[in-house]
Formats: structure tokens, C-alpha cells, sequence
């Protein structure tokens, strides 16, 4: 009789162990389907800590696709992201995912720290459509470059969208009332970032600022039998204004550039802005 009562006890607890096993393996992930992506408006309810202590998830309401896209503006109030599918069985079980951001080096002012991504858990359950994206609310995150949220679970990658954000072209100022000299109204400052003989270089390095974000131009010189490139990521009215993009620009990308003062009647004529 106490074996008998033993064997019971063991087949009892293999049971339950059967049985939890069964329960924690019943949600099944099938896929991830990304049903749009782009940039988006929304309004901000609440925000939630996450264990770190430094990242904080914002709750949304009136999520609202305005462009898709995957080309997205450097600039505080760009909100950007991608919605998914969650398809599995049963419905309406809850499973843990995790998203992940991956950006070029982010570096606060603040604090020194700097950062290549950032990550954050989620509970949601199968049959929902989620959000997962970013909003630039800080000069110092508006870094260009390629973006890519991601989703996982243990990871395991389901779902990835790429992005490209580029530094827009910046909204002519208005006149001033009063200028130190009016010869400046004559003159550019190009934000240079360097000068090339050969086509094929010159070409190279716009492609590799189109990568980073940028639309670059070139001011065609002649020296000589030789033609010279200059390629430029910005044309402005003062120096100040000039040097402060050079400065930027520097800092995200770690390239060298300078800037150059020409006459403004050349740089109107001998500029082409090519698409690719």
C-alpha cells in the first residue's frame, strides 16, 4: 500500500508537469506581419519606466499614419515607425517580444554616454496589431543615417523595418531689417566637405553622404585644363549659420569639413544637384 501511494505520487506530479509544460508552449507565435510603416502622428497619454531607468515607453492614442515612407526628416517631432500583425494560436494569449532600435552613435550632452540602440520589453497578445516606433524629442538624437526597429523573441528575429533619416533641407530665413554689410548678400558660404579631379570620386563621396542622410551638390571649377568638384551638404547667407551645420555635421559623422566663400552669381550658375 505505500508503494502503491508512492507510484501514485510521482505519476501525480509528472502530470502536473506535463500539464504546465503544455500550458506555457500552448501560445504559438506563427508570424509577423508589418502592415504599414512610415511617419506617424499621435497623441501622448502617459509614459511608462522600463528597468533601466532610462528608457520610457510612451502610451499612444489617435495613432495615425500620415506618409509612408521610409525616408524620414532629422528633425524634433519626426515620430516614425511600423505596425504588425501578431498572428498565432490561441488568440488573445499574451506573449513577451522584445523591440530593438538600431541607429548611428547617439552621444548625450548631458550625460557624455553613447548608444548604437536601444531596446524595450513588450506583453501584447496574439491577434493584436502593434505599434513599435520613435519620435525625436531632442536636437541630439536627430542623427542621420539607417534606422531599423526590430522585432524578437528570444532572439529570435520576426519583423524588421529600415529608415533613412536625412537632414532637410533648411527653410530660407527671412530677410533681415538690418545687415553688418550689404556685400553679403552677394556672397555663399558653402559647407564643404570635399574636392575632387576625378568624376568617379566625387561621385563615390555623394553616394556615401546619401547613405549618411545627406543631399549633397556640386559646384563645378574650372583650374587650368582640369575640372575641379566641389561637394557641398549646404549653401547659406552668413557664416555663422554655416559653421554651425560644418560643426554638426562634423560631430555626427566624424568626416572632415569646412567652409568656403564664393560669389553667389557662381554658385547659382555652376551648381548641379544630381538625384543619384
Amino acid at each position: 500500500m505505500i508503494i502503491n501511494r508512492f507510484i501514485f505520487w510521482i505519476l501525480a506530479c509528472l502530470l502536473m508537469q506535463l500539464t504546465c509544460f503544455s500550458v506555457s508552449q500552448a501560445a504559438w507565435l506563427e508570424e509577423v506581419q508589418i502592415l504599414n510603416y512610415g511617419r506617424y502622428s499621435a497623441q501622448t497619454d502617459s509614459e511608462i519606466s522600463q528597468d533601466d531607468a532610462q528608457t520610457k515607453l510612451s502610451l499612444l492614442s489617435e495613432l495615425k499614419l500620415k506618409q509612408k515612407t521610409t525616408r524620414i526628416p532629422a528633425e524634433v517631432g519626426s515620430r516614425f515607425g511600423v505596425e504588425v500583425e501578431l498572428q498565432g494560436r490561441p488568440l488573445g494569449e499574451k506573449i513577451p517580444l522584445r523591440v530593438i532600435v538600431e541607429h548611428p552613435r547617439i552621444i548625450n550632452p548631458k550625460t557624455g554616454e553613447s548608444a548604437h540602440s536601444v531596446s524595450w520589453s513588450l506583453y501584447p497578445r496574439l491577434g493584436d496589431i502593434i505599434y513599435a516606433g520613435w519620435e525625436f524629442i531632442a536636437d541630439y538624437e536627430c542623427v542621420p543615417g539607417q534606422w531599423t526597429i526590430r522585432l524578437e523573441q528570444d532572439k529570435r528575429r520576426l519583423a524588421e523595418q529600415d529608415f533613412l533619416v536625412f537632414v532637410p533641407e533648411k527653410r530660407k530665413e527671412p530677410p533681415q531689417q538690418s545687415r553688418p554689410q550689404q556685400q553679403d548678400a552677394k556672397r555663399t558660404y558653402l559647407v564643404q566637405t570635399g574636392v575632387f579631379t576625378n568624376p568617379e570620386y566625387a561621385h563615390e563621396h555623394m553616394q556615401k553622404l546619401r547613405k549618411l542622410g545627406y543631399e549633397p551638390c556640386i559646384l563645378l571649377k574650372d583650374k587650368a585644363e582640369d575640372e575641379l568638384y566641389f561637394i557641398f551638404i549646404s549653401a547659406e547667407a552668413t557664416q555663422r549659420v554655416a559653421e554651425e551645420t560644418a560643426g554638426k555635421f562634423k560631430e555626427t559623422t566624424g568626416m572632415g569639413v569646412y567652409v568656403n566663400l564664393i560669389e553667389s552669381s557662381r554658385f547659382q550658375s555652376d551648381t548641379i544637384c544630381p538625384q543619384d
